[in-house]
């Protein structure tokens, strides 16, 4: 974590609130470390999961897309695990209010719910 300490030196203050999405390409929680056996997935040389939430259309059964939203939110914490990965997936499955209906919309709501950012 040297270089996010390095970036938020170099970074203006107005930047400092906005989530830093470092390396999109890693991913802490991985397609192994879902619970869940419902998803669809993207073939893998179509990645289009990358960088930081939008407005796009969430879908909870979109196994590259709840990966996407577990790993942003987690990009938000030096010391995220994968069992607060998992409590995010179950959260999402079963708790996802149906008026979240886009990737920021639910990165807002995963940040209310979901275990504080450490």
């Amino acid at each position: 974590m040297v270089s996010f300490i390095y970036l938020i030196k170099l970074m203006p203050q107005s930047q400092l609130n906005r989530p830093l999405f470092l390396n999109p390409s890693s991913m802490y929680f991985q397609k192994t470390d879902l619970e869940g056996t419902h998803y669809n997935w993207i073939e893998e040389t179509t990645r289009i999961f990358t960088g930081q939430p939008s407005r796009r259309t969430f879908d909870p059964f979109n196994g590259d897309q709840v990966l996407f939203l577990i790993n942003a939110y987690g990009s938000l914490s030096e010391k995220f695990t994968i069992s607060e990965g998992k409590v995010i997936e179950v959260k999402i499955q079963y708790d996802l209010p149906p008026e979240a209906k886009s990737e920021i919309s639910v990165l807002n709501w995963i940040k209310q719910i979901a275990l504080p950012v450490k």
